[in-house]
């Protein structure tokens, strides 16, 4: 994740909040063992929905 990070190719929540990330069509939450991906369909909406309110500038 640390290489798709760098080269663009993963986004992460915005830019202060980087333990969840969109890779892959994908959202990811880091762990102490390595990025999980969530499966949760309620939960990737939501923070699909965040994403784009913190692109916008709305927090």
């Amino acid at each position: 994740m640390t290489e798709a990070l760098r080269d663009q190719q993963a986004r992460p929540l915005a830019p202060l909040i980087t333990d969840f990330v969109r890779y892959s069509g994908y959202w990811w939450i880091a762990s102490p063992d390595g990025w999980l991906r969530i499966t949760d369909p309620d939960l990737a909406r939501t923070l699909d929905r965040q994403h784009q309110r913190f692109a916008k500038g709305l927090f």
